[in-house]
């Protein structure tokens, strides 16, 4: 994920990166586009300085309660329509009751699907997502959200099975128009 994330950040030098800042492949992917340029990286935090010390002073890193309150309340209501829990496939059936930091991480991964308002007011929504679901997650955990967030707004996903390809064999260029 690291080297995928520099060699995508090398080859696209307009290319804008979004991660939430997770441990795992969020981070990964961060450590390669931080080596390549760090402006070119968006973190959509659930807290303010969530997980710091994996933030480069470049970064540009916004907590979810940061963005406007248009956004925000477009990432709570899509989040609700598309959450999923276990074998309960009613969207709304557990969200409204989950707890408010717990729904905090879900509503992060919906801003990075999203986008949230610039300087100027205008939201750029991601229009391709690189993804690692956790086959031990029922569901797909947060990264399944994310997909399924992905596939309610019409962005295309690309999952490890893709991307893993593109590194063992010298693929064509992925799409030049990957990141929020």
């Amino acid at each position: 994920m690291t080297w995928l994330a520099a060699e995508l950040m090398r080859r696209f030098p307009r290319l804008v990166a979004r991660s939430g800042n997770a441990t795992g492949s969020d981070q990964a992917w961060a450590r390669g586009v931080n080596s390549v340029d760090p402006r070119r990286l968006q973190l959509v935090l659930p807290v303010p300085n969530y997980r710091r010390t994996a933030i480069d002073s470049c970064n540009d890193a916004i907590a979810l309660r940061e963005v406007a309150p248009d956004d925000f309340a477009e990432a709570g209501r899509l989040s609700e329509q598309n959450y999923r829990s276990g074998p309960d496939q009613d969207p709304t059936a557990r969200y409204a009751t989950m707890p408010e930091y717990k729904r905090a991480y879900l509503e992060r991964d919906a801003l990075k699907v999203l986008g949230y308002g610039d300087y100027r007011g205008r939201r750029q929504k991601a229009t391709a997502a690189l993804l690692h679901l956790n086959p031990k997650k029922a569901n797909g955990g947060g990264t399944g959200h994310t997909l399924r967030l992905c596939t309610a707004l019409k962005v295309p996903v690309f999952l490890s099975d893709d991307w893993l390809t593109w590194l063992r064999n010298e693929p064509p260029a992925p799409p030049t128009s990957i990141g929020g």
